[in-house]
């Protein structure tokens, strides 16, 4: 897997997780859903090896919830995404530059989010 494939199915993670209710998603679910995507078995556990590593999910029997420091993440993929649609709409390139990237800062973010919230990965 690649990284930017592994990267498309962190984002879809966090974000299922974010629209789901606090307590979480059953894990299979999860799964099942990016399994219309191509991700294996395989890949999977890796991904989700990696959000439990970088503390972004935490996982009680089959049901993952998002952590602080996931929902964090989960807000700044949505703003992105957001972005990104915005851009797309008004037809104009999308740019994480300085400009676009001060504007794009989740509510919960510390002066220090980036490195906060990516700091375990």
């Amino acid at each position: 897997m690649k990284r930017e494939q592994a990267n498309v199915y962190l984002a879809a993670i966090l974000s299922t997780l974010n629209a789901v209710s606090p307590e979480g998603a059953p894990s299979g679910l999860l799964y099942t859903g990016l399994m219309s995507q191509g991700i294996t078995l395989e890949e999977y556990q890796t991904v989700l090896g990696l959000l439990l590593q970088g503390k972004l999910v935490t996982r009680s029997g089959d049901l993952v919830s998002l952590t602080s420091k996931g929902e964090c993440m989960a807000q700044a993929i949505d703003l992105h995404a957001k972005a990104a649609a915005r851009s797309a709409a008004l037809s104009e390139p999308f740019s994480y530059g300085p400009a676009r990237a001060s504007r794009i800062v989740p509510t919960c973010a510390s002066p220090d989010w980036r490195s906060d919230v990516l700091g375990g990965l």
